[in-house]
């Protein structure tokens, strides 16, 4: 029966994307910070697609920038079906990072919601959060002027990173 148990947990364990993933080497969340870059790129190029599938990754894995990005692209339709509900569940998750143009912008879309859209939107959120937020993915945030320039630039660093694969990889 224990031994039951024990294998259940294994495959659980391995099969659960958040343990796995929130236990990522250095040079794999360097893959991640380089391929929220080109992600970026795309999107200001106004090429969703592309965008998307570079950003994806990043934002599961808690990167900021990328969860903004992702969530305008769902409030504007770009390349994913339109939702107002998912954007802002991703914009929700994005603010953590306590940018204040993305908080009004937050604010701004979400006094556009409907009762029903706000409803839906709340379980949505918290989930997204309890996936994709600085604490489960052990992210700390920075915000920060460019040097020279206004621009902000928000640096993500992850608190603890494991120096050994993973488990369930080879």
């Amino acid at each position: 029966m224990i031994r039951r148990i024990c294998i259940a947990l294994l495959l659980i364990t391995l099969g659960s994307p958040l343990l796995a993933d929130s236990k990522i080497t250095q040079a794999k969340f360097a893959e991640l910070q380089q391929m929220e870059n080109i992600g970026v790129r795309q999107f200001k190029k106004g090429k969703f697609k592309k965008a998307y599938e570079k950003l994806i990754m990043p934002a599961e894995q808690g990167l900021k920038q990328s969860q903004y990005l992702i969530g305008f692209m769902y409030l504007r339709g770009h390349h994913v079906e339109q939702s107002l509900v998912k954007g802002l569940a991703w914009l929700g998750v994005a603010k953590e990072a306590e940018v204040v143009d993305w908080s009004k912008t937050y604010e701004t879309v979400y006094g556009l919601a409907t009762e029903d859209q706000r409803a839906e939107l709340k379980p949505l959120q918290t989930l997204y959060i309890s996936r994709y937020g600085l604490e489960t993915q052990q992210l700390e945030c920075l915000n920060r002027s460019k040097s020279g320039s206004r621009r902000l630039v928000i640096e993500c660093v992850k608190r603890v990173i494991s120096q050994t694969k993973p488990l369930g990889t080879f």
